[in-house]
């Protein structure tokens, strides 16, 4: 939890620091101009309303729903005003330009669990809480559900705090208004649907043009429906002249698509050796043969770099045979085998953009100069597969100890862009700083001190920032 009389005493030092900089330092000449800021900052409040929808949860008779927070140092919980359509809320007045953390809960406390990792929540010291950044103005939160970061239908927020899209959320947090769902699988049947996906089979050529090990199959101990999962499992076998087996699907002829937003939810396979990809390739390839026609790379790993998740394009100028090497992105993602992520592309005819969980990492722009940067105005189509080795994944060799191996898909779900959207007029930022090669100084047990400061952020010392993986 936040203790914001640490947080303001520690701005005093470090109003000055540079974005993304550690907080290390007093400057004592201008004690009295900081003494003078700090006045003002506690007198100066605003009112922020917070509300919930109640709908998907059961209430208790007599009991209504409840806020509690760092605001009041967790010591008791405010009692929630019944609006009608299952919305309750509460005005509060609140220190302006400042951090808070808070929860609803029923029957005093007992608070709401909420998920980890969600676009409306922050995990410390092992606690999950709501979080909130006050302005220098009144504020109206977004109505969320209760435990959950899904806004409510019943509320689109305000231009005071909050989502300021004035639409809807779905579960991932996508502006329903913005996004329709056009072609989806969930994997909740008895078997693999045929009608959505094929298979690529064999060896390829000179191992799928990565001198790759496996041999892909359309056998069902390689690809198969469990627990409402598709999965995709790489074997140790001698198959057909080679040492491993795995899967290799695709959508190609019966799921293409010029632009959208392209989610998959998976957990990835681990051990060295292991080369998984969620990726997309061309459906006609009107440029010429690869790269020419390019190829989108949503997500892949190669297991003897664990939590690198990378994002990549190529195209006749951005490529790996005799072109511009592609600088592609990367992010960390720790429990890449032992939790389910979102791995997510938004493409449309300005650029492409790579997400996990949200997390905007990677961007490409069409930057006009044809089809030699940009032939991604062509029909593409989604690739599934685990593979073995090859020239990036079997860098350093292949660990049989590992297998068999799995990726495991919750669902793929493909979106269009409505054709009347207007985009936010003040669109979130996620600002992400790897702080690894540093030594972060915690100064106080509850305060980690790295910020990221700048002329359109508020706060004379910048936001803190928040450890969301817990690694240091």
């Amino acid at each position: 939890m936040v203790n914001m009389k640490k947080i303001i005493k520690k701005m005093k030092k470090n109003i000055y620091s540079s974005v993304f900089s550690l907080k290390k330092s007093k400057i004592f000449p201008l004690k009295n101009i900081f003494n003078t800021i700090l006045l003002f900052s506690m007198l100066a409040a605003n009112t922020v309303t917070f509300s919930v929808d109640m709908s998907n949860e059961t209430l208790v008779p007599n009991c209504s729903p409840t806020l509690a927070g760092n605001f009041n140092d967790w010591t008791y919980a405010y009692n929630l005003v019944n609006q009608g359509n299952n919305i309750w809320s509460i005005s509060i007045d609140l220190q302006s330009n400042s951090a808070y953390e808070y929860k609803f809960g029923i029957c005093s406390w007992e608070l709401e669990v909420l998920p980890e990792g969600g676009s409306c929540t922050n995990t410390s010291w092992g606690y999950t809480n709501r979080t909130l950044y006050t302005s220098s103005i009144n504020q109206v939160l977004d109505t969320y559900y209760y435990g959950s970061c899904q806004i409510s239908n019943n509320d689109g927020g305000s231009d005071d705090g909050g989502s300021d899209d004035g639409g809807s959320d779905d579960e991932n947090g996508n502006n329903l208004d913005e996004w329709n769902l056009v072609w989806s699988d969930e994997f909740d049947g008895q078997s693999i649907d045929l009608e959505k996906w094929s298979y690529e089979t064999g060896t390829g050529n000179w191992g799928w043009g990565n001198n790759e090990s496996q041999f892909y199959t359309n056998n069902s101990n390689n690809s198969y429906i469990e627990n409402g999962n598709l999965v995709i499992k790489a074997i140790q076998e001698n198959y057909a002249g080679s040492n491993y087996t795995s899967a290799r699907m695709v959508t190609r002829n019966k799921g293409d698509w010029t632009y959208g937003r392209f989610e998959i939810r998976a957990k990835l396979p681990s051990g060295v050796g292991t080369w998984p990809a969620i990726w997309m390739m061309p459906t006609n390839s009107e440029y010429g043969g690869w790269p020419d026609s390019g190829e989108i790379d949503i997500m892949e790993h190669v297991g003897f770099d664990p939590g690198v998740i990378h994002a990549n394009c190529h195209n006749d100028t951005y490529n790996w045979n005799g072109g511009i090497p592609p600088t592609g992105g990367e992010i960390n993602v720790n429990d890449f085998s032992q939790n389910f992520h979102v791995y997510a592309l938004e493409w449309n005819e300005n650029s492409i953009k790579w997400f996990v969980d949200e997390t905007l990492y990677f961007t490409y722009s069409n930057i006009g100069q044809g089809w030699s940067t940009w032939p991604y105005d062509k029909d593409f189509y989604i690739i599934l597969n685990i593979a073995i080795g090859g020239v990036w994944g079997g860098q350093q060799g292949i660990d049989n100890s590992i297998f068999p191996q799995t990726m495991e898909v919750d669902y793929v779900r493909v979106y269009s862009q409505n054709d009347d959207y207007i985009p936010p007029a003040n669109p979130k930022a996620k600002f992400l700083v790897d702080m690894r090669n540093e030594t972060v100084e915690t100064g106080y047990s509850d305060v980690l001190g790295v910020y990221v400061s700048g002329p359109e952020l508020d706060g004379p010392g910048g936001i803190l920032m928040a450890d969301e993986d817990q690694d240091g």
